[in-house]
């Protein structure tokens, strides 16, 4: 018999964070955090002793999260993307866009753009569909509505 440990875990998501870094203005990939600070490294894998090419303290940059989704292009999905997405209704799709973010528990999107009165302002991304990666809110302030 197997036991629940002797299964492969295939179900769980990857925890990886990106940083955008306030004083340079420039968003850094697979950044690695500790308690006191933020370090950006030569290589995405960050396993010591890679070399260090960024370290500064917490304040100085936004962390974002990975939510875990690809978008249809097969870019990853992070907390401070501005996505569009469809929305399924029993009157038919509607398109959606607005900022993902995390809240309650669970990743979220704010639908800035809709004007029917009949949706909703947030979103649980798992009732979305069909996610496009269009910018985010650091690198791409004009499309954040």
């Amino acid at each position: 018999p197997t036991t629940r440990g002797d299964k492969e875990r295939k179900d769980m998501r990857t925890i990886k964070f990106r940083a955008w870094d306030k004083i340079d203005k420039k968003m850094y990939y697979d950044v690695g955090l500790s308690l006191i600070g933020v370090q950006v490294y030569a290589h995405p894998n960050f396993q010591p002793p890679e070399k260090i090419i960024l370290d500064r303290g917490r304040d100085c940059f936004e962390i974002n999260q990975f939510t875990g989704l690809i978008d249809l292009k097969g870019c990853e999905i992070y907390e401070g993307d501005i996505v569009t997405c469809l929305f399924r209704t029993k009157e038919g799709n509607k398109h959606l866009q607005g900022n993902v973010y995390f809240e309650d528990f669970m990743w979220c999107m704010d639908a800035q753009n809709h004007t029917s009165e009949d949706l909703e302002w947030t979103y649980s991304l798992n009732r979305l569909h069909y996610f496009e990666v269009i910018g985010n809110i650091y690198e791409n302030p004009k499309e954040n509505l």
